[in-house]
Parts: C-alpha cells; sequence; structure tokens
C-alpha cells in the first residue's frame, strides 16, 4: 500500500489565502480608525530626526489615515489582478503578491506608528516612536508572510541551450517577430500611475509631470516587437513609437540558442543590465540567449525562442 503525500491546501486555496492575507492590512486600518478615531488630534506626526527622534513633521490625521488606506486598497486590488491571472505567468504571481503585501503592510505600519504614538502622549508634537519601530519592520515582513501563504511555484524546465538551424536556399529571406506583453509589467506600470495622479490631485500641482512621465512608461513599454532578421535582432518598445531598446547586428552573434528565464536570476524584470550580460524580461519561461563577439550575453523572454534561435544560426551559417 502506497501512501501518498499531499500538501494541506491546493494552489487554488493557497492564492485566495494569500490574496485575503495583502486585504488584512486593510482592515487593520479600518479596525484602529474606529477604536482611535474620537481619541486622535487633529494632526499626527510623519517625521522625526535626530538622536532624540524628536517630531518635525505634521500631517491632518485624515490625510495621514486616508493615504495609508488609499495605498493599501491599491495593494490589495493589485493582488485580485495578480491573482485572477496566474495562469498567465505562474512564476511572477507569488512575488506579485509578496509585492503588494509589503505595500500595504508598510502603508498599514506608518499609520500605527504615528496613530500609536500619539494616543500615548496624547500631543503628537511629543510623540516618541521607541519600539514602535517594531510595526515597520512587521509592515516589510508582511511580504514575506504573503510569498509563504501563496507558495512558491516551481519553475518549468529548461529547454535546451543549442538549436538546429533551419534551411535557407541562396537568395533566401527569412524574418521572425513576436509581440511581447507582460501583464505583471503592465500592473505595476497601471498602479504607479494612478497612484501618482491621485498624488497629483490630492497633494500639489507639481506631482503631475511625475504623473505624465508614469503613463509615458506605461505607453512605450505596454508592448514589446521582437525581430529576428538577415540584420540581426532588434527590440523595440512602444507600439507606434517604436522605440529602440536593443539592436544587435548578425555579425556580433556566436551563437544563439533556447533557455529557461528565471527572473529572480536576473535581478528582476524589466531592462536588465549585469555584469556580463543584459537581457529585457517581460516574464518568467522560454527565452532567446544570445552569445556575442563581445563576450557579452543577451536574453529576451519570447515564446518559442527555438525558432528565432534556429533562424539566426542559419543567417549566421548563410553569412559566413
Amino acid at each position: 500500500m502506497t501512501a501518498s503525500h499531499s500538501q494541506p491546501f491546493s494552489p487554488g486555496v493557497r492564492l485566495v489565502l494569500a490574496v485575503l492575507t495583502v486585504w488584512a492590512p486593510v482592515a487593520v486600518l479600518v479596525v484602529t480608525r474606529q477604536a482611535w478615531w474620537d481619541r486622535l488630534p487633529d494632526a499626527l506626526p510623519t517625521h522625526w530626526s535626530g538622536l532624540s527622534m524628536v517630531p518635525d513633521g505634521f500631517a491632518a490625521t485624515s490625510a495621514v489615515w486616508g493615504w495609508t488606506f488609499t495605498v493599501a486598497v491599491l495593494a490589495g486590488i493589485a493582488a485580485v489582478v495578480g491573482a485572477c491571472l496566474h495562469r498567465r505567468a505562474p512564476t511572477e504571481t507569488a512575488y506579485w503578491l509578496a509585492f503588494a503585501g509589503g505595500a500595504g503592510g508598510i502603508s498599514t505600519a506608518v499609520w500605527l506608528v504615528s496613530a500609536s504614538a500619539t494616543l500615548d502622549v496624547g500631543d503628537p508634537t511629543a510623540a516618541q516612536l521607541g519600539w514602535r519601530l517594531v510595526w515597520v519592520l512587521l509592515g516589510l515582513g508582511w511580504a514575506v508572510v504573503t510569498y509563504a501563504v501563496a507558495g512558491r511555484v516551481q519553475p518549468e524546465p529548461a529547454a535546451p541551450g543549442a538549436v538546429d538551424p533551419v534551411r535557407l536556399r541562396a537568395g533566401e529571406r527569412a524574418v521572425w517577430t513576436a509581440a511581447l506583453q507582460s501583464w505583471f509589467l503592465q500592473v505595476v506600470l497601471a498602479v504607479a500611475a494612478v497612484a501618482v495622479i491621485v498624488a497629483a490631485f490630492a497633494i500639489e500641482p507639481w506631482v503631475w509631470p511625475l504623473a505624465a512621465g508614469t503613463l509615458l512608461l506605461a505607453a512605450l513599454f505596454w508592448r514589446l516587437q521582437v525581430t529576428v532578421d538577415q540584420r540581426g535582432l532588434r527590440v523595440t518598445a512602444g507600439g507606434l513609437f517604436g522605440l529602440p531598446l536593443k539592436r544587435i547586428r548578425l555579425e556580433e552573434i556566436t551563437a544563439a540558442g533556447a533557455e529557461h528565464i528565471d527572473p529572480v536570476r536576473w535581478a528582476g524584470w524589466g531592462y536588465r543590465v549585469l555584469p556580463g550580460s543584459t537581457a529585457i524580461i517581460t516574464r518568467s519561461g522560454p527565452g532567446l540567449v544570445l552569445d556575442l563577439r563581445s563576450g557579452r550575453r543577451f536574453a529576451v523572454t519570447v515564446p518559442d525562442p527555438a525558432t528565432p534561435a534556429a533562424l539566426l544560426t542559419a543567417l549566421r551559417h548563410h553569412v559566413g
């Protein structure tokens, strides 16, 4: 009789529990507001300085709670979106939920520190941090809690690095192209854009240029285009804008292959510049990896990387 070992919770249940974990700071904000509001003054400390940690920055109590609540709710919404898109990018989900949990946790910690320190003395100018810095550590640590609840997703098996070249007749031309869209980067940019726009309305007009810049980044990196032909490889961003991100001439390439790309091993998502390598990472999964004459490597996540790798190999042999 064979014993079967199963995890206590299925991946779907863990996702739901992780999302609830991200929303937990929102519940803390609501409960503490109801419990403390009548005893809080009109202003709360928002900054301490000096060895004695004397409060030297203050804001309206309603503003402090409103901003921390807004950030926590945005983090909760981002967690829901990430969980809904789990099937499209399973490896990123746990990291995205951890990011959301950390954002909600640290925003709630700001409220807890400021409000509880003021409640102890009744005067925001005399509020002391003391042991309350533990709240900040717990807020940051909430990212770890969320990640643990979500559960680590095992990466897909690595694809073979070498591929067989396609056959091209003399004078024959071939082009391979792929459009890339990353829900992970899209959600990050969308949440950032919403947060900055809200800040522009609620704080000062000078925030608007920052909002415009965030929206421009969202427009540029909403869609990437990868093209392989007799000229080599090109990566452009921005759809109609056609902003060139990377161009590698065919004669610069010494080898092309397909590999599994883990964003964590490449220091995250986006345009990555590392010692000896450069990468454009939009998700985890299969990617095209090029060895260059300079000794560096370039990687980009694409669907079916074996096809562009085989085409580049054939084009290199044709030129040679």
